[in-house]
Formats: C-alpha cells, structure tokens, sequence
C-alpha cells in the first residue's frame, strides 16, 4: 500500500484481514459493506467453491484511513 505522506496522513492504524476470514461467517465487515453479505450468499451456495476459498486464499485485505494534510486544502476547501 502506497500514498504520498506530501498529501494524506494517517487518521487511524492500518488495519489487516485475512481476505479468507472475510468470506467466512464472521462479523468482521458486518455492516460495512453490502457487497460481503452477496459473496458470502454465493459461497455458500457454492460449497465446493466456499471450502477452497476458505482454505487457500492467502491474501490479505489492508485498509487505512487516510486525510488531507492541512497544509495542501486549498482555502475553497475542495482538494486538489
């Protein structure tokens, strides 16, 4: 993951899923994204799919929230 420390600046630790966990029957994202509970749906009327998914997908999902900095919001306060 890469961003310019010249523009944004962390507004929370990073956070990592195992993108593996995400499609098991878990509350990780419950409630943040919609589009995880129709995955979920489809794996499981897949089961085949759903245990090869479970068992080696290694991935990993990172999220960081990110701001401007101060300095680079211009004074109309749309960014640029």
């Amino acid at each position: 993951m890469f961003w310019s420390l010249n523009k944004f600046e962390f507004e929370a630790d990073v956070e990592v899923y195992p993108i593996r966990d995400l499609f098991k029957e878990s509350q990780l994202l419950d409630g943040d994204w919609e589009s995880m509970s129709r995955i979920r749906d489809f794996l499981r009327s897949v089961p085949d799919l759903q245990e090869v998914v479970e068992e080696n997908v290694g991935q990993i999902l990172q999220v960081a929230r990110l701001r401007l900095r101060a300095d680079v919001i211009p004074s109309d306060g749309r960014s640029s």
